[in-house]
């Protein structure tokens, strides 16, 4: 009877030592962090990845954990059974924390429940239980999201920028108006102003306006209400470089053509012609006449009313013109203009004018004179004017597609 006793006691207390772990550590009920009840999805460029977050329980050494979300539509069809980590993977934050998570992609739209199962295996004695959540319910609902078409990504823009979209649904559909509202929001890193239509239209645009230039990075999202949620797509983006009117092709044109008129003009020769007139009475009369300045010098010749008067002779005989760097002295007598050449022979007759003979007896240089700054004649003034001109025709060219860049408001 003794032997009975002691063989019964000992079998009792190998069994509680080996449930002992179990009792130990007494199972919680799992709970479902992520998706809160009634929560939507918005399936928009792509299926929306869900994140599935259970806070379960720790394992240890000798008791170890087992969560699989299982995910069911509301007509009781199972879509996926779906394990959950405590490993630091798997988008798990810490390990060992006693949260499972895990990403699921869903592959179809509708509403859903999730239930999570959590298996408490015991390492030594086999020994496993389990227990169930509470359902959760959460859906996925098909919603339009932004396609940006314009600008091209890092695209030069204005400071005043319009960026065009689409609305799309499903697989690049163009998106109708229904009866969800929706609405626009876009934003911008580094920050800017941004300004979109209230209600958008299945092509819209929207207008940015950058405060610096720089580099910047334009958002769009879509947001529409369902169920009195709002709920988001994925947000587009376009990198876009901001760039400031051209102002240096001007500057090169201004400098070039200041430097162009502060360099010395060119200088050109002043030639003195010396004429004579020799009379009936055997007389010679000196006729002189050369430009001092720029202007042209024209000198009369013959009776009372000419520059030059010539005794005994009573009308006017001839016209000299002398202009400045030119050696050759421009002659007009009986309505005939002649040149004469810069090489006179004074023993020969030039011209006749009235009778009288007109001896060319000298062209000599008396001096230079200075064109003035405004006169382009030298070739670096020529280099530096050219360059000034193809600076200013490419900085208009230039600035003329900036203007392009900015919206029509």
């Amino acid at each position: 009877m003794y032997a009975r006793r002691f063989i019964g006691t000992s079998l009792v207390a190998i069994w509680l030592w080996s449930i002992s772990p179990l009792c130990a550590q007494s199972l919680p009920v799992p709970k479902v962090i992520s998706p809160q009840d009634q929560q939507v999805y918005a399936w928009g460029r792509a299926e929306p990845a869900v994140r599935i977050e259970v806070r379960a329980a720790p394992s240890s050494p000798t008791v170890q954990h087992f969560v699989t979300a299982n995910i069911f539509t509301t007509a009781g069809r199972l879509v996926e059974r779906v394990s959950l980590h405590d490993d630091g993977s798997h988008a798990d934050v810490a390990a060992g924390d006693g949260v499972f998570t895990n990403i699921y992609t869903l592959r179809e739209k509708g509403e859903f429940q999730i239930r999570v199962r959590l298996q408490q295996t015991d390492a030594v004695s086999g020994v496993s239980r389990e227990k169930w959540s509470e359902p959760v319910v959460f859906s996925v609902e098909q919603v339009p999201y932004v396609d940006i078409t314009s600008p091209d990504p890092h695209a030069k823009v204005a400071s005043v920028a319009k960026v065009s979209a689409m609305l799309l649904v499903g697989s690049q559909q163009l998106y109708r108006p229904a009866d969800d509202e929706v609405r626009i929001r876009c934003w911008v890193q580094p920050e800017a102003r941004a300004m979109v239509p209230e209600q958008p239209s299945d092509r819209f645009s929207a207008r940015i306006e950058f405060p610096r230039p720089g580099k910047y990075r334009v958002f769009m999202v879509a947001q529409t209400l369902r169920n009195g949620q709002w709920i988001h797509s994925e947000a587009d983006s376009v990198w876009v470089n901001v760039v400031r009117p051209p102002l240096l092709p001007f500057g090169i044109a201004l400098f070039s053509f200041l430097v162009a008129l502060v360099l010395p003009a060119k200088q050109i020769w002043l030639y003195r012609h010396m004429l004579e007139i020799q009379t009936e009475d055997g007389r010679t009369h000196p006729v002189e006449v050369f430009p001092k300045k720029l202007k042209d010098v024209v000198t009369s010749v013959g009776g009372d009313d000419c520059d030059k008067h010539i005794p005994g002779v009573a009308n006017k005989l001839f016209t000299l013109t002398a202009k400045a760097g030119e050696k050759l002295l421009h002659v007009q007598v009986e309505g005939e203009d002649k040149s004469l050449e810069a090489h006179p022979h004074p023993s020969a007759v030039a011209f006749s004018a009235g009778g009288l003979p007109v001896y060319y007896r000298e062209c000599k240089p008396v001096g230079k004179i200075s064109l003035p700054k405004w006169s382009f004649t030298t070739a670096p003034k020529r280099v530096l004017l050219l360059l000034a001109i193809v600076a200013l025709l490419y900085g208009v060219w230039t600035y003329w597609q900036f203007v392009q860049m900015i919206p029509s408001s």
